[in-house]
């Protein structure tokens, strides 16, 4: 006669469940078993966040790239002729001249540099990146933009001199007139 049938005698001394002291070594595995799940869940979690940073690392060299180009297109474009509302491609007012950088990276811009101010991310001084806006008071409002090209310095359609050209957010009269600034890339 064939008895299939199973008694917590039969079974392994170790996986009996009729004392107490099973119940403390069942404990005993349960919590051994949770520290192993948290220990596998904190390396999921470095290595997640080192995914996350190798990720951020290949996003900002995207954009650094794309910044680079981009100021390479906007100095290609030094000594070109101010004319008021003139958008490229020989002459240019300011946010002409920006709206027509951009516009050779595939981004759009609004025309005028007020509407330009607000429609990218803002962006404080302190964090400008190459490729950012800058903004300027110079007749009531915003009412000049330029390119931030690193270091400080910026190039644009001037209304005064030169026409396209690189200056310094430093010289006192761009410094005084400083707005805001606006990020797109």
């Amino acid at each position: 006669d064939n008895d299939n049938t199973v008694t917590s005698e039969s079974i392994d001394e170790g996986v009996r469940y009729d004392g107490l002291e099973d119940a403390v070594d069942l404990s005993a595995l349960v919590s051994e078993n949770s520290e192993q799940v948290a220990k596998e869940e904190k390396e999921k979690i470095q290595q997640a966040k080192k995914e996350a940073e190798e990720v951020k690392k290949v996003q900002e060299q995207a954009s650094s790239s794309t910044a680079d180009k981009l100021i390479s297109i906007a100095k290609s474009k030094i000594g070109s002729p101010y004319v008021y509302g003139a958008t490229g491609p020989y002459s240019f007012d300011c946010s002409g001249f920006t709206s027509y950088v951009y516009r050779q990276m595939g981004i759009s811009l609004p025309r005028v540099a007020s509407s330009q101010a607000y429609a990218g991310k803002t962006v404080s001084k302190a964090d400008l990146q190459k490729g950012d806006l800058v903004f300027f008071n110079t007749y009531g409002g915003i009412s000049h933009v330029g390119i931030y090209i690193g270091g400080g310095s910026f190039v644009h359609a001037s209304s005064y001199g030169s026409g396209v050209k690189i200056s310094s957010l430093y010289e006192s009269y761009y410094a005084s007139r400083y707005v805001t600034a606006s990020r797109y890339l």
